[in-house]
């Protein structure tokens, strides 16, 4: 058993990324300087930031910045899509959530303080 000293949420179960099929592995949002408060627009693609995650998996499906579709295209890469696990790398470590069916975008960008995993659920 793994403890890492949260309660898991609802009906979670632990297991190591390594033993689930994940989709083109781990994606880390863009470099610092290619998403950066001088691209932020009012309103465009919205940019997934530590606020919209929490250490209880919920995902709060507002207080975004966005991008223009045009930046969003030259991040592709970072793309956040529903059912994606998005989870933090730097700032507030245990941020988790996954991107719910019913979310107000159909497309997100991660910041560049974020990890997406995108798992095969064909396997």
């Amino acid at each position: 058993m793994i403890d890492i000293g949260l309660p898991l949420p609802g009906n979670w179960s632990f297991s190591s990324l390594a033993s689930l099929s994940i989709e083109r592995g781990l994606v880390s949002g863009p470099f610092g300087s290619s998403i950066s408060a001088k691209y932020f627009v009012d309103e465009g693609v919205p940019v997934i930031r530590g606020n919209n995650l929490s250490t209880d998996s919920d995902f709060f499906d507002d207080g975004f910045v966005f991008v223009t579709e045009e930046k969003a295209s030259e991040l592709k890469g970072s793309e956040v899509k529903r059912r994606d696990l998005v989870f933090t790398a730097a700032g507030t470590l245990g941020q988790v959530a996954i991107v719910p069916d019913n979310s107000r975008y159909d497309r997100y960008i991660a910041s560049n303080k974020q990890l997406r995993a995108r798992l095969d659920e064909t396997r």
